[in-house]
């Protein structure tokens, strides 16, 4: 997905979610991309992701 439509994914800004979200794009080609399963699995807040909190706590305490 491109950061917009990760950001829409997640229903924050394209802004959130490249300076809050830990997850790191990834370069195919000349094309920044975010894997959908990362998205899922850092929204759901999935511990074997290595990341214990997701975007919404971070944000929100």
């Amino acid at each position: 997905m491109t950061a917009d439509e990760a950001a829409a994914y997640l229903s924050i800004s394209a802004n959130t979610l490249r300076t809050h979200v830990p997850i790191a794009p990834v370069r195919i080609g000349g094309c920044v991309r975010y894997d959908r399963k990362k998205l899922d699995e850092y929204a759901d807040g999935d511990a074997s992701s290595g990341e214990s909190a997701t975007w919404a706590d971070e944000l929100f305490g």
